[in-house]
């Protein structure tokens, strides 16, 4: 590590500034430059550079510094300067008699006294000034000269007399007066005020570095480039330093010299928890000096408010020290004004140390004795000026009784806190309170995962256990809460009770259903189970949690419908609410399956019960539910959208990232795919280092469908073999990812057999169970099967759609093995649209064209979210309205045409067209599309047409599959093969297959 290289970070605007005022110096209009800025943000390097820049310019370099050590010496920095200026052995003789009699002046200068006329000492001064002026100015006189004076916050009365008399008349001087002071008040920062004021100087303000400031600093430090940095060391840097570059050095140094970074042979690593980087000593003494300012009563304020935290009451600290209020007050105006503190807006009594490593330092000033009585007064004041400890309140009291020792009351407290979070819906706030509270009760086996060794303190320990394990999994973080699965078995039944206990396996289940722990969820549902004994169906939480794990692990029996009815009953019963809205929530997932509307009524029961009992997370997740069933019923988002931003404000991630997952795949649907894919990407940078299974297949199925509607099968392919991975196969969203997937993709790589066959597979009576609602088994099949050129002519009972709402009837097929396109699920928006579609097929093949196309405008009207899925169903529709002599399928082909080629779908547009070219339209040529060309390909001269042909040529089809895909007839597909046989140089139609399959996958890998 470098610990002297400093290089300027962050500060060319203010070296410009400084640039141009050293040329116009040079050319003889000098002027005053005042840096100000708190200590450490570098107000001296940045002088330092400056000076060199000046060096090498040709320019003399005068310098001086006021200092607040020792004896004051009047006019110290300006000595000090022209004393620099009297070694030059160069200097001329005019020069050097102006420099003596300058000296001489400033060496007999005094302090002034309150005896001596003032006018007298002014007017000495002056004159003092002028003999100042001409020194520097004829020292400047061959090539400018600069005058640093520093520190100037430190300088006698005396100086900035001096220095504003200079500041005003070196306009015609060539030279540059460089002042640097701190940004507090004093008599110096009024005159750089006042100079600035009346443009006699400029004044810059050094603010303190942003984040990738300092990361740069912290690369140039260690020598290094800026991505080789170890993870997480400049968030360390930044959040302990506040971006003081000086408290950056600092940190970095310290954390050298103490072994919590080192350099190993692949270069920087971080050991140790750098999260607990200790305050340097060097910083430390600055913080004692500037405090010590205040004197004793003021350093003890600081103090009790540096052992409440960065932020603090003001009203606590004063009624700890027993200060009266003027004297309080005085206190803080004076912290306030030398840069130790600021106010906190927006509560009008609270105050924050203005960089968060002050407070530290001034803990590291305190023996723990004296840390624990002043945080046992201040405790006191707490309790005394809030007896209900209300909303932070709790939190306060509860550091404070940890530092001051008292472990049993602190985590009362915590827990307190924690609870309070969790009820009013605050999961993140909720865990890290209760997780202190944990700790604290544990004592040393804490770590270990150990229960409390004294019984009196296992109640209290597994109560926060259990509400530990609720708000981390409501949190979304799930591998903690399983982290904590020793914990729970360190909990005594005997000592905390039976139900307690076996809640707590309860709980703990569902951690490790979330995490795709199916095996652990059945064995701690099962230990919860023997504890409860017979009384384990009383209330219902056993079998409600079991039927949710159930659902969750795609593993649903037949009787799993009547078990969650069961439990639900027995919850409420018992006044279990918890258990009652888990049971309910089961209850509407598999109802979703068959009918949406019986699933809304049972989430409309899940939020009754929420609201009655005061669970805002059971609330929000039947609001999530409820936002579900809109969308699908009608395409409406908004209450998921509700859903999504309620959770983000409260922190509940495991609720949030459901509803990302299915705004995503709306978001699919709707054919905005950027955004879908933004949504995708972000929702999984989120869960980063989180084991949601459950979310992870939400994703993944999600990310399919969007790869099959963009029509990139090799991509849609690796989503769903992640999604498998995932145990993604006995996933209700398994039959999604072939249906909305797979299916979708054929039908946009025109293969319209091969997306019959998918979808008739997962259509077999026992082949999916309930499946997901939107998998084309309850719409897009309907379409495919009409489409069939063997599909029945329906009876036509009621030749125009029906627009009432669905009511519960058989679901497809019916007994008699035709479907029913008035079941529930069929009324789903998606659905309806493809059913609408298919009776709008089968009305025009049986004769009834006016009535075929009535449905088919309901349908468009149906599909109008849906942009891929109206165009795909004009290009379907077209060929079968033409067929029978119905409709205007030329119209339909022109415009499916235009959406799939803007869109980069040319199979489909090419299908169009042929079929256009088929009915004896003239269709323009495309040229457009080059770009989808794989970059080795183009190089190799292979068309967009012979690429069409070259990716149809994976699975090695014969010429006639081809070209009924592409609607271009065999001669052209051979000739075609034979094109890309010369120009890729394979020996043989089988070689171009394996490289097709080949260009394909890794076409896939680059998208991903």
């Amino acid at each position: 590590m470098d610990t002297h290289r400093t290089s300027i970070i962050g500060r060319e605007r203010e070296l410009g500034a400084l640039e141009r005022a050293l040329a116009a110096a040079r050319a003889g209009a000098g002027r005053a430059v005042l840096l100000t800025g708190e200590d450490g943000v570098g107000k001296s390097r940045l002088a330092a550079e400056v000076a060199e820049r000046a060096v090498a310019r040709g320019m003399r370099i005068l310098r001086g510094r006021a200092s607040a050590i020792g004896q004051r010496v009047p006019c110290r920095p300006l000595t000090e300067a022209l004393l620099e200026l009297s070694r030059d052995r160069r200097l001329g003789p005019e020069a050097a008699g102006l420099c003596g009699t300058a000296l001489a002046g400033l060496t007999a200068l005094r302090e002034p006294e309150p005896s001596r006329d003032a006018t007298s000492c002014a007017a000495s001064l002056v004159v003092l000034g002028e003999a100042v002026l001409r020194a520097v100015a004829e020292a400047g006189r061959d090539g400018g000269c600069l005058v640093v004076l520093e520190d100037l916050h430190d300088a006698d009365p005396g100086t900035p007399a001096l220095v504003e008399f200079l500041a005003d008349n070196i306009a015609r001087e060539p030279v540059t007066l460089l002042l640097t002071l701190r940004d507090e008040p004093c008599q110096a920062l009024e005159l750089a005020r006042a100079l600035a004021r009346r443009d006699s100087g400029t004044l810059i303000a050094l603010d303190r570095l942003g984040r990738s400031d300092v990361r740069a600093l912290v690369a140039g430090q260690l020598s290094t480039g800026p991505e080789e940095l170890p993870d997480g060391l400049v968030d360390l840097i930044w959040e302990r330093s506040d971006g003081n570059p000086w408290v950056a050095r600092e940190l970095l140094t310290h954390m050298v010299d103490e072994g919590q970074l080192g350099y190993e042979a692949d270069g920087w690593r971080l050991s140790g928890r750098p999260r607990a980087v200790s305050v340097p000593d060097a910083l430390v003494a600055g913080v004692a000096r500037r405090v010590d300012r205040l004197g004793p009563r003021g350093r003890e304020l600081l103090a009790a408010a540096a052992v409440v935290g960065t932020r603090f009451p003001a009203p606590v600290v004063q009624a700890a020290t027993g200060m009266a209020d003027d004297e309080a007050l005085g206190h803080l105006h004076a912290a306030l004004a030398g840069g130790l503190i600021g106010a906190a807006e927006p509560a009008p009594d609270w105050f924050a140390f203005r960089h968060p490593l002050t407070a530290r330092a001034l803990l590291r000033t305190l023996a723990p004795k004296e840390q624990a009585r002043i945080a046992r007064d201040c405790a006191g004041a707490v309790a005394d000026l809030h007896p209900q400890l209300p909303a932070d309140w709790c939190l306060v009291a509860a550091r404070l009784w940890e530092t001051a020792g008292e472990r049993d009351t602190a985590a009362g407290l915590y827990a307190r806190a924690g609870s309070r979070a969790l009820a009013h819906g605050a999961a993140a706030d909720a865990a890290d309170a209760l997780d202190l509270a944990r700790s604290l009760l544990a004592g040393q086996d804490a770590a270990a995962g150990a229960a409390p060794s004294d019984p009196r303190r296992v109640p209290l320990y597994a109560h926060v256990l259990d509400s530990l394990l609720a708000a981390l999994t409501e949190a979304g973080e799930g591998e903690r809460a399983w982290d904590l699965a020793g914990a729970v078995d360190g909990v005594c039944p005997a000592v905390a009770g039976p139900e307690r206990a076996a809640a707590l396996h309860v709980r703990l289940a569902r951690a490790a259903s979330v995490t795709g722990r199916t095996a652990e969820a059945r064995a701690q549902l099962s230990e919860g189970r023997r504890l409860l004994g017979s009384g384990a169906e009383a209330d219902g939480a056993v079998d409600a949690a079991a039927a949710a794990l159930a659902l969750q692990s795609g593993a649903v029996s037949e009787g799993e419908e009547e078990r969650a009815r069961k439990a639900a009953a027995a919850a409420e019963r018992a006044g279990n609410p918890e258990a009652a809205c888990q049971a309910w929530d089961v209850l509407g997932v598999l109802a979703r399956t068959r009918d949406v509307a019986e699933s809304t009524g049972c989430f409309d029961r899940v939020r009754t019960i929420a609201e009655r009992h005061g669970m805002p997370f059971w609330r929000l997740r039947a609001l999530f539910r409820l936002g579900g069933d809109d969308w699908l019923t009608e395409g409406d988002v908004a209450r998921l959208e509700h859903a999504r931003r309620e959770a983000a404000r409260i922190g509940a991630g495991d609720i949030g990232g459901a509803a990302e997952a299915d705004l995503a795949l709306w978001l699919v649907l709707s054919g905005r795919f950027g955004t879908a894919a933004q949504l995708i990407h972000d929702c999984w940078t989120r869960g980063a280092g989180q084991r949601d299974a459950d979310r992870a297949r939400h994703l993944l199925a999600a990310d399919a469908v969007l790869a099959a509607h963009r029509g990139k099968r090799a991509r849609m392919e690796q989503a769903v073999a992640e999604f498998h991975r995932w145990d993604g196969d006995r996933s209700p969203l398994a039959t999604l990812t072939t249906g909305l997937a797979r299916t979708f993709c054929a039908l946009l790589e025109e293969d319209r057999p091969r997306a019959h066959q998918e979808l008739a597979r997962i259509a077999a009576p026992g082949a999916a169970g309930a499946g997901h609602a939107l998998d084309g088994r309850h719409g897009l099949l309907y379409l495919l099967d009409a489409l069939s050129e063997d599909a029945k002519t329906p009876t036509m009972s009621a030749p125009t759609p029906s627009t009432s709402a669905p009511t519960p009837t058989a679901g497809a097929p019916t007994p008699t093995g035709e479907r029913d396109d008035e079941a529930p699920l069929a009324q789903l928006r998606w659905n309806r649209h493809f059913v609408l579609l298919a009776r709008a097929v089968l009305l025009g093949r049986s004769g009834h064209g006016d009535e075929a196309m009535a449905v088919l405008r309901a349908a468009w009207n149906v599909a109008s979210p849906f942009p891929v899925a109206y165009h795909l169903g004009l290009r379907l529709v077209a060929e079968a309205a033409h067929r029978d002599g119905w409709g205007e399928p030329t119209v339909w082909l022109h415009r499916a045409e235009e959406y799939f080629h803007q869109a980069s779908v040319p199979a489909v547009a090419g299908a169009c067209r042929g079929l256009l070219r088929k009915n004896g339209v003239p269709v323009r040529q495309r040229r457009r599309g080059a770009d989808l060309v794989p970059r080795p390909l183009r190089q190799l001269g292979v068309t967009v047409r012979e690429y069409e042909v070259f990716r149809l040529m994976a699975p090695r089809p014969a010429n006639r599959d081809i070209a009924d895909r592409l609607y271009i007839s065999p001669r052209t597909v051979e000739k075609h093969v034979a094109s890309l046989i010369l120009k890729t140089g394979r020996p043989s139609r089988a070689a171009l297959s394996e490289l097709a399959s080949t260009v394909l996958l890794d076409d896939a890998v680059d998208e991903g």
